[in-house]
């Protein structure tokens, strides 16, 4: 009987968004070119729907060479998320961003044809790291520092390194997001609080920290 393949779960969002976006022209160094006066980037003319398609193809062809195996979940953004419930400023600074106009064409037709899944009213790290605890013999690849920092095995896609984080690196980030926030995610947090009060929490409590993780993750909480 042979053995299980790695799975490889995939935080698919900005593969989806990559695949659909124009892509800029180029000058014969390679550099972008700009408007002389506006300074704005220059775009070739919008990708057709088989374009799209091919880059998201391409996309999953480089993740298989990447990690070397072809065993792979991928999670893509649903409607809604639960998160603005509970901070109702979450994301509000990404209010104004443009979506690509085949997003959601895109989204739909790896839905239907069962190449990525997602869940409406949760985030898609969520997703994939629920998978991730589901499947023993599995490790995430992503970009975001939330899935990055979680215990266990990932690959940066950014710099294509591979990491292991432990359980007491995932709660020390945790608790450093919240007396910080997420300024990306617009993610208030602890009032008149910064970067070095954290540093001064690590510097004096480090060892006991370390020694009762658990119970410093679940007063927190």
């Amino acid at each position: 009987m042979s053995e299980e393949k790695e799975l490889c779960i995939v935080d698919g969002d900005r593969f989806v968004w990559s695949s659909c976006l124009p892509i800029p022209q180029l000058n014969e160094a390679g550099e972008k070119l700009r408007d002389e006066v506006t300074g704005n980037i220059i775009y070739q003319p919008e990708k057709t729907f088989a374009e799209v398609e091919q880059c998201w193809n391409d996309w999953i062809e480089a993740i298989i060479k990447e990690v070397n195996t072809d065993n792979l979940k991928v999670f893509i953004g649903g409607k809604g998320s639960y998160r603005k419930l509970i901070v109702p400023s979450y994301k509000s600074g990404r209010k104004d961003m443009q979506i690509p106009e085949k997003l959601n064409w895109l989204q739909d037709k790896l839905l239907k044809e069962g190449k990525a899944f997602c869940a409406n009213g949760y985030e898609t790290d969520d997703l994939v790291l629920s998978c991730n605890k589901l499947h023993e013999n599995s490790f995430i690849l992503t970009n975001d520092q939330d899935l990055l920092y979680t215990e266990g095995k990932r690959f940066n896609w950014n710099n294509k390194t591979w990491m292991n984080c432990t359980r007491e690196e995932e709660i020390s980030k945790f608790c450093e997001d919240m007396i910080l926030g997420q300024k990306g995610d617009s993610v208030p947090g602890l009032f008149g609080k910064g970067k070095a009060f954290w540093n001064k929490v690590l510097a004096f409590h480090v060892e006991v920290i370390s020694q009762n993780i658990e119970s410093l993750y679940q007063i927190v909480l």
